[in-house]
């Protein structure tokens, strides 16, 4: 549905509780998050002197009977005064533009002129802006005395606000946003001094994957999802560290800096396709060089040793090396050393 008609719907519902003599505290639109249209508005009954809870589906409305369509939840006094000291503490507010260019809109508005800060407009894309943290405490107690079907709604409202976890798609404009804002102080140190001592040894992106390999105590790798369409990342290091590390730092230095340290490629020896063919079709493995008996590759989020040999035959076959032909040398010492 067009927002013009979403609108259309909005001023009916407003016309309605209006004629019905529901004095507005606060109102929330939400137009379009996740194909979802929802309005909800805090009102005060006089007559009744109770608080209601009303919102409606916007998207789902499709004739006048708007009192069809509108529900309503009586709400605590107490809860009310949360809300109104939530606004009364955090009225002045730091101007806010909104650049996630996501075809979505929220715009929230108070309406309390018992307050110094009274009137009051938010407006937002999708995400509530870390300036505007407050809204998400206001926003809870409302969203929680609504259908549980709904809160998925404030779920997604709120996910800039929130400290990701590693493993997690999270919001995150990786153009725009400051991802020093994900680490602590003493990690984006060692991190600049990891990226600056060259401990990348590989880097490269598959589809929207990136791929490292950084050098720690050990070898670890780190996997980076990075979707400009969607403004979503998800960061995760097989490192011991719990959190986002001085690996994935270092990594996001590189990618930042448009670097690229490619993977030597190996694939099984029985694919009769022609080098170029595997690589174009990505039939092959990432790996990482030789250890005992094994070529080290990447499959997933971790290292995976595959057997060179089998039945005393190899088994795999190098389609990509290095200018210094790296791996091919390993595997010539290798075969030197094992087969008769």
């Amino acid at each position: 549905m067009k927002e013009e008609e979403i609108l259309k719907n909005k001023s009916l519902v407003d016309k309605y509780l209006n004629k019905k003599k529901y004095l507005c505290l606060f109102d929330a639109y939400f137009y379009n998050i996740d194909d979802l249209s929802i309005y909800i508005r805090l009102d005060y009954n006089n007559k009744n002197a109770t608080y209601h809870i009303n919102w409606v589906n916007l998207s789902s409305m499709d004739d006048k009977n708007v009192e069809f369509w509108i529900n309503s939840t009586l709400l605590f006094p107490s809860m009310v005064d949360k809300i109104k000291n939530i606004i009364a503490k955090n009225g002045m507010v730091e101007n806010y533009q909104d650049n996630d260019g996501i075809n979505s809109k929220v715009i929230i508005n108070s309406y309390l002129k018992e307050y110094e800060y009274n009137i009051k407009t938010f407006k937002f894309n999708r995400y509530i802006p870390n300036c505007w943290q407050f809204l998400a405490d206001l926003l809870f107690i409302v969203f929680e005395n609504m259908p549980r079907y709904i809160y998925p709604l404030f779920q997604i409202i709120i996910e800039k606000i929130i400290k990701p976890d590693t493993n997690c798609v999270f919001n995150f404009d990786f153009n725009n946003d400051n991802f020093d804002d994900l680490f602590d102080k003493e990690t984006i140190k060692i991190g600049k001094e990891y990226y600056k001592d060259s401990r990348i040894i590989f880097l490269e992106k598959e589809t929207d994957f990136y791929k490292s390999v950084v050098c720690g105590s050990q070898n670890y790798l780190v996997s980076i999802l990075i979707k400009d369409n969607t403004k979503e990342v998800q960061m995760s290091c097989n490192c011991p560290h719990d959190g986002f590390c001085k690996h994935i730092y270092a990594t996001l230095l590189a990618i930042k800096n448009k670097e690229e340290y490619r993977y030597f490629k190996i694939a099984h020896v029985d694919d009769d396709k022609d080098l170029i063919d595997n690589l174009k079709n990505f039939n092959y493995l990432l790996c990482v060089g030789i250890v005992d008996d094994y070529f080290v590759v990447i499959d997933n989020f971790d290292f995976v040793y595959v057997p060179i040999l089998k039945d005393g035959k190899l088994n795999f076959k190098i389609i990509e090396d290095d200018d210094k032909k790296t791996l091919e040398k390993q595997l010539n010492k290798y075969l030197k050393k094992h087969q008769k």
